[in-house]
């Protein structure tokens, strides 16, 4: 008798204490889980659930159409770029960069909308405007045909910047080509507005790989 009761009590001390142990600490690790889980929610940031490889993605990386973040090109590639074309805005670089930096805009975006409008500044009105981005009539601008006329590219590149800034992004919530381009020039207008979206991703996408292709 004595001795059954001796082997029950070492079976529970060597194999269910230690079993004990481990669902606890188990237990635990889930609890502090959950709340980490929550504490990320807490302050904003998103959470992503396990998958499997053969599974979908559920996290994609940021669109590369998103205007708003730092430069992704240098300052010396954008005169390079503007060399590469004869642009008249040759020796701009570090504005248009700097501007870039100021309104949180990739200065890569403004390049590209340069080169579509007015073929950098060689086509159009923007020859005598200092417009890069053929933008309406603004308050306390000079207006002639419906355009807004600078007095320098470095002035056109500022408030290019200001109004992507201004009333795209903080006002509309347009943050990405695809979203800006149906606004600034729409088809109402006689734009193709996914040509015009094609041709500045496909831009942008090459100067970020530092070539510059002289069409």
């Amino acid at each position: 008798m004595i001795r059954s009761i001796l082997l029950r009590a070492l079976v529970f001390f060597v194999v269910l204490i230690p079993l004990l142990t481990v669902v606890s600490c188990l237990r635990l690790k889930v609890i502090e889980a959950h709340a980490l889980v929550t504490a990320f929610q807490s302050y904003g940031v998103p959470t992503v659930p396990v998958r499997s490889p053969s599974s979908p993605s559920v996290h994609e990386p940021p669109s590369s159409s998103r205007v708003v973040g730092p430069p992704s090109v240098r300052a010396d590639f954008i005169d390079r770029v503007l060399r590469a074309y004869h642009s008249s805005a040759l020796g701009e670089g570090q504005h248009i960069y700097d501007d870039g930096v100021q309104f949180g805009i990739d200065p890569v975006f403004a390049l590209a909308f340069f080169m579509h409008e007015s073929s950098f500044g060689l086509a159009g009105e923007a020859t005598a405007s200092f417009n890069p981005g053929n933008i309406r009539c603004l308050p306390g601008v000079l207006c002639r045909d419906n355009f807004a006329w600078f007095a320098s590219w470095a002035d056109g590149f500022h408030a290019w910047y200001a109004l992507i800034r201004n009333l795209y992004v903080d006002q509309w919530g347009a943050v990405t080509v695809e979203q800006i381009i149906p606004h600034y020039a729409p088809a109402a207008d006689h734009n193709n507005e996914q040509g015009y979206i094609n041709a500045v991703l496909h831009t942008v996408q090459t100067w970020r790989a530092g070539f510059v292709v002289v069409r």
